[in-house]
């Protein structure tokens, strides 16, 4: 045996848990000849029987022993059951059925016990137990509210015994009744015999006596009875009426005798009782009985409705069918429910923990859950201390003992949510009185203080901050108070006025003011207090003039708030010595005169420049045109004439010269283009860039006549711009759309604006793309990013496009994606700020 513990603790690999060990290849052999069952459910899961080393006696008595638990919990419910619908008059019938289903669920895990002992289905067993939980703590709590209940209702014996006392007054009252006729019959039979009279009048007075003394002891039990009885015949007519009805309906048994029973039920229940009534009168069988149904509602003679309970019995008392009501006001019970319950609703809406004196948590709110994170089902047999992680201000024994010898402690703790967030919480924790039988438990009232300790440590962070921001403050800070006494000076103001805060606190601000100041300064500031107002903001007015403790005046510049604090208004200055500034505003001057000087050289000189680039343009434009003019000439010259003389190779030399020579005429008419653009001035003029884009289109369309083009063109603003080099904008954006969109079956160019307030236009093709990263070299000169063999072209038209719109004052640049097209934004800036939409810069024209 002990060799087959140390092969098993082997086997587990010195793990402290059997449903955790990793089993090994043959776990089946060791039960002793029991067959080996494969391990449905987790890998890495174990049978119980395992740890039970497969022993087949101990196996077989959990075995025997869970079954023999399980069929007895399982017989248990069905007893219950059983009784609650063979005992419909019962009170609190679903009680009973809450216990089947808890006793149903310790017999579901007993079986489950059998179950892994072969199969490892852990989870099926712990979700099982953890159903089982739940219903037995929600039958725990529902049972508590439900103790008082139960003890106020009367006992079944009571009734029964009231019921039987009744009937029995009543049969002897009737008893005494049919005694007496017949004595009454007999005495008149022997009324010649005189002697046998006197004994008859005797035997008469003494009936009569046991009669009256029979219903005053039964008036007696009636009128004493706390609820209200009430007899009725068939006819539904009240003959009898006791005190406790007198007070309980408001009407004296006077007035109610003689009277239908219905005046004392609400309308809508009358149809029902009558019915009730009758089957009752059949049958002999009612289910109305105290506590068995819902309540029902009565009437008082004043028309107050309230709620009762009832119950309802029949005697036959001289020929005639009499029923008694026994009635019980429950509107006290009804106000003492929804206080309970309203009282459970608070208490579950209330962050609120009961825990045993281990710490285990028994009852756990919404309010809890709601503030930690941790469903019910989570907290309930948890250690608090573990679940939440709690952090302590002392030791848990500190606090511990602190709670035993006074009952109570409060103070802050640090807990832990679920997601892992820290709260801080105010806790009250209250031992609950000692009851009998039963370990005090401890109820702890939880508020989360976070967000009040998040903002203390932000007030003084923020008062920290205010400090340092005056201690460290470039300028001077002082504040005076109604008198104009100084009550804040800070180390600026210390270094402005050559005074240290000791000697200035206390003093009036007009030692630091030019007496020729002093007196507009008390005007200003009492206006200031008065109304709030102020002219006097940094640079808004001149500079005023401080007085140093040296007596040197210097120049400032003011500002002034005020703040009431404890009812008392304080005034803040914030003054700036601007000695450097004036010297340097001085020296500006001097400075800007000079440059003024220097620019107008510069622009002479500049004009000079710009006359010699023209020249040098018009040069560029006569001799660079002619020689490409002749090679192109005297190429098509050679072609023509000597074509048929000429090797193929030599052909195509020609033709790559014929090419060279076109890509150089284009290249020079494209530069001039770009020089033009930086010598032309602006055109201002209202232009609808609508008109423009058509025209632009129209111009275009030999390049897209044989190719399908889908144009996407949207509504543009009008704007205030020079129309022409506009136009060339959308030439070269659209004819680069069409270009690099000639490899797609169908191009598709969208022209358009965006909705932001720059009214930014953008000109969008479903084109080969290009790379983000190359974008800085889109609109530099001789830039490309295909090659010639691919798309033609010189790298000048898109530094033409940004050479214009900077012109305007505004800014170019794209998107794109490598295969999936581009798109290219402009704006017009100041220079071609946007008037109006066209249509309705349209309909201003025509009006």
């Amino acid at each position: 045996m002990n060799a087959q513990m140390g092969e098993h603790s082997h086997r587990l690999g010195g793990r402290g848990s059997c449903a955790n060990a990793r089993p090994s290849a043959a776990w089946g052999a060791v039960g002793s000849g029991l067959p080996a069952i494969p391990c449905f459910g987790f890998p890495q899961l174990v049978p119980h029987g395992y740890c039970y080393l497969w022993n087949p006696w101990i196996v077989w008595l959990h075995v025997v022993s869970d079954s023999l638990i399980a069929l007895s919990y399982f017989c248990i419910p069905i007893a219950l059951v059983y009784f609650v619908r063979r005992r419909k008059d019962l009170p609190f019938d679903w009680i009973f059925l809450m216990f089947g289903l808890f006793i149903l669920g310790g017999g579901t895990t007993h079986l489950m016990e059998v179950w892994t002992i072969w199969r490892p289905v852990y989870v099926l067993s712990g979700v099982i137990k953890a159903l089982t939980a739940a219903i037995s703590v929600v039958t725990a709590l529902v049972l508590i509210p439900l103790v008082p209940k139960a003890l106020a209702l009367p006992s079944q014996a009571q009734i029964s015994e009231l019921n039987q006392r009744l009937q029995g007054q009543i049969a002897e009252r009737e008893h005494a009744k049919e005694a007496l006729q017949q004595t009454l019959r007999q005495a008149e039979r022997a009324m010649s015999d005189a002697a046998g009279q006197r004994i008859l009048v005797a035997e008469s007075r003494y009936v009569e006596e046991v009669l009256q003394e029979s219903q005053d002891r039964l008036q007696g039990i009636i009128d004493a009875a706390m609820d209200a009885i009430i007899t009725i015949d068939e006819k539904h007519t009240i003959v009898m009426f006791n005190r406790a009805a007198e007070e309980m309906f408001r009407c004296s048994a006077k007035e109610a005798l003689g009277t239908q029973v219905h005046r004392f039920l609400p309308v809508r229940f009358r149809a029902a009782h009558s019915s009730h009534i009758r089957n009752f009168a059949d049958t002999g069988t009612t289910n109305r009985a105290m506590g068995a149904l819902e309540p029902l509602c009565a009437l008082r003679a004043d028309g107050q409705e309230f709620p009762i309970e009832a119950s309802i019995s029949q005697v036959e008392s001289a020929g005639r069918r009499l029923f008694t009501v026994i009635i019980r006001d429950i509107s006290e019970r009804r106000m003492i429910e929804e206080q309970l319950r309203d009282q459970a609703q608070i208490l579950d809406m209330s962050q609120v923990m009961l825990r045993e004196k281990d710490g285990r948590i028994l009852l756990w709110t919404a309010g809890a859950k709601k503030m930690y994170g941790f469903a019910r089902e989570e907290a309930l047999g948890a250690i608090s201390h573990e679940l939440l992680k709690t952090k302590f201000p002392k030791t848990l024994t500190e606090i511990e003992r602190h709670l035993e010898t006074s009952g109570t402690w409060e103070g802050e703790l640090t807990h832990q949510k679920k997601d892992g967030t820290e709260v801080f919480v105010a806790v009250l924790m209250v031992v609950e009185q000692p009851v009998p039988g039963r370990a005090p438990r401890i109820l702890e009232v939880m508020t989360d203080t976070t967000a009040r300790k998040r903002a203390e440590q932000s007030l003084r962070d923020s008062q920290a901050r205010f400090t340092g921001i005056i201690e460290s403050a470039m300028d001077a800070i002082v504040a005076i108070d109604n008198d104009q006494r100084i009550v804040l000076l800070n180390p600026a103001a210390e270094k402005m006025f050559c005074v240290t805060a000791g000697e200035a606190l206390g003093q009036r601000l007009d030692r630091f003011l030019p007496e020729r100041y002093r007196e507009a300064h008390h005007g200003h500031v009492k206006q200031f207090a008065r109304t709030g107002v102020t002219t006097r903001a940094m640079a808004t007015l001149g500079s005023v003039r401080g007085l140093r403790s040296t007596g040197e005046e210097f120049p400032l510049e003011a500002s002034i708030s005020q703040l009431e604090v404890g009812g008392t208004k304080l005034f803040t200055v914030i003054l700036r010595d601007i000695s450097e500034r004036k010297r340097a505003e001085d020296e500006i001057r001097e400075l800007n005169e000079d440059l003024e000087r220097r620019v107008e050289e510069r622009t002479a000189q500049l004009q000079l420049v710009n006359r010699e680039l023209e020249a040098f343009t018009y040069s560029v434009s006569h001799d660079l045109r002619a020689p490409i003019r002749h090679i192109d000439g005297f190429t098509k010259l050679l072609v023509e004439e000597s074509a048929e003389s000429l090797t193929p190779e030599a052909q195509r030399y020609l033709h790559r010269i014929q090419e060279g020579s076109h890509r150089m005429g284009v290249l020079v008419d494209e530069l001039l283009d770009l020089t033009r653009v930086g010598r032309h001035g602006l055109r201002m003029e209202a232009t609808d860039l609508n008109v423009l884009v058509r025209q632009v289109v129209t111009m275009l369309q030999p390049e897209y006549e044989n190719r399908k083009v889908e144009w996407k063109l949207g509504e543009l603003p009008q704007v205030m711009c020079d129309s022409t080099l506009v136009r060339q904008v959308f030439q070269n954006l659209l004819s680069n759309a069409l270009k690099y969109s000639r490899p797609r079956p169908q191009a598709v160019i969208e022209v358009g604006k965006t909705s932001d307030q720059e009214q930014t236009v953008f000109v969008r093709d479903n084109g080969v793309g290009f790379s983000m990263k190359y974008a800085d070299k889109l609109f530099g000169v001789f830039q490309r990013l295909h090659r010639v063999e691919e798309f033609e072209g010189t790298g000048i038209g898109l530094a033409t496009v940004q050479r214009i719109i900077q012109k305007h004052g505004g800014r170019v640049w794209a998107e794109a994606e490598l295969d999936h097209g581009a798109t290219f934004y402009f704006t017009l800036g100041r220079a071609g700020g946007t008037q109006t939409s066209a249509p309705a810069a349209a309909k201003g024209a025509m009006a």
